[in-house]
């Protein structure tokens, strides 16, 4: 799916059943699996860093808050504001944090011809480059984050 997308994004196909006609002719089945590796690179440091930092932030706020208090109080929950701030900054700083990870994957998925290396791919940008497009999507994270851990803290 996300081969697919990121390639009709560019241009480089009108529709989706086209993008796989085309890419199973050029490369056979293995050319969907282009980029698979890469969007892993950035999933999983992703994921790691989002609820890592979301667990820092609830353990900074029992210390600082809650300390000289009883268990009881310790373990309720943070209010919804609570939650959709403290969540969406733990989805802003994995969002930035992960998108050089996300900019060699865009540029693997969509280069044209023979697959793209990752040393290839960060040359193609620069190192200045591999942070394009940090600003908004860590925006975009922090809308995401902000509804999925609150949703996340009361199921």
């Amino acid at each position: 799916r996300e081969l697919i997308t990121q390639r009709m994004q560019t241009g480089q196909y009108t529709s989706g059943w086209g993008a796989v006609r085309s890419i199973l002719q050029e490369d056979g089945p293995a050319g969907l699996l282009r980029g698979y590796t890469s969007t892993c690179l950035r999933d999983a440091p992703f994921m790691v860093l989002l609820f890592f930092s979301y667990e820092q932030f609830k353990s900074w706020k029992i210390r600082l808050t809650f300390a000289d208090q009883g268990p009881a109080q310790v373990l309720s929950p943070w209010s919804d504001a609570e939650t959709v701030l403290w969540g969406g900054v733990s989805g802003a700083i994995a969002g930035y944090l992960t998108t050089p990870f996300d900019v060699i994957k865009t540029q693997v998925m969509t280069a044209t011809g023979r697959a793209m290396s990752f040393r290839e791919a960060v040359r193609a940008v620069g190192p200045f480059g591999l942070f394009t497009g940090a600003g908004p999507r860590s925006a975009w994270w922090f809308c995401v984050c902000s509804i999925f851990f609150t949703t996340f803290e009361r199921l």
